[in-house]
């Protein structure tokens, strides 16, 4: 009788045992599924980031390129369109809507901005004056604005009257506009957070809304970042950086549906 208790106890222990061990491997298991699993979640969206950002950044660069390209196509009508060397400001309404500007102005000779809704702002110390009369094609970058208070991209190129440069004509990109635009983009229903900088680091647009009156910088950016995966990457027409931040929420959500489906493993097996 005592041997046949002895045997029983033993094959309790045994069966305890293997119960045991399949217990630690199935939990070994699900452990090293989940962690697997918020490895790959990370590692997708870090590609669909970079190749999202990559996109971006190209459709940035031939916006910034294209600025260039269109005042300079944009000056020489003008210059060929005059019969004396006063500009009709009105008349260059009908170029912004086939334009890739938000809006026109013109700097004539004496130094007066004038925009086409008739106003005009003494602009003899700005960099699309002086280099456009001095017959130069650029872009100048104007943080905080006299008039408007933002972030202006003003590309300027001369216009000529019978061989004299007369004026320079400017077009200009609002960084809360076009440039915002282009910026802006959403994974999964969420929307990303994006900055646009100087090769310097400055931060000159994102589709947050920024105070223009205070320098921020990509280094600001980056120590405030943590754990949140992002992605930089320079224009390489141009030299800006772009930097793209992923939505935390949607990282959120898939660790939060990878989980349910490892409960809903969990509970079926047991």
């Amino acid at each position: 009788m005592n041997s046949v208790k002895k045997v029983i106890r033993s094959d309790i222990k045994t069966t305890a045992l293997k119960v045991f061990v399949v217990a630690v491997l199935f939990i070994t298991a699900v452990l090293i599924f989940s962690v697997t699993s918020k490895k790959q979640i990370a590692e997708h969206n870090r590609a669909y980031l970079h190749d999202n950002t990559l996109q971006i950044a190209e459709a940035l660069d031939s916006a910034l390129v294209d600025g260039y390209k269109n005042i300079k196509i944009l000056a020489s009508l003008v210059s060929e369109s005059l019969s004396s060397p006063e500009v009709d400001i009105s008349k260059l309404q009908d170029m912004v809507k086939n334009s890739v500007f938000d809006f026109i102005e013109f700097a004539d000779e004496y130094g007066w901005n004038h925009t086409i809704r008739g106003t005009k702002a003494p602009a003899k110390d700005r960099e699309y004056y002086i280099e456009g009369m001095k017959g130069n094609v650029g872009m100048e970058l104007v943080f905080n604005s006299r008039t408007t208070r933002e972030t202006l991209l003003m590309y300027y190129a001369p216009v000529y009257y019978e061989n004299r440069i007369v004026g320079a004509l400017v077009g200009v990109y609002q960084a809360s506009n076009r440039i915002t635009k282009l910026l802006t983009v959403k994974y999964y229903g969420s929307e990303a957070t994006s900055y646009l900088c100087r090769p310097d680091g400055r931060v000159v647009a994102s589709n947050l809304t920024l105070d223009t009156s205070r320098e921020f910088y990509l280094d600001d950016i980056l120590k405030n970042l943590g754990d949140s995966q992002y992605c930089t990457m320079e224009l390489p027409e141009t030299d800006w950086i772009l930097i793209q931040i992923f939505p935390e929420d949607v990282n959120r959500e898939m660790f939060k549906a990878s989980n349910r489906r490892l409960g809903d493993l969990v509970s079926f097996l047991f």
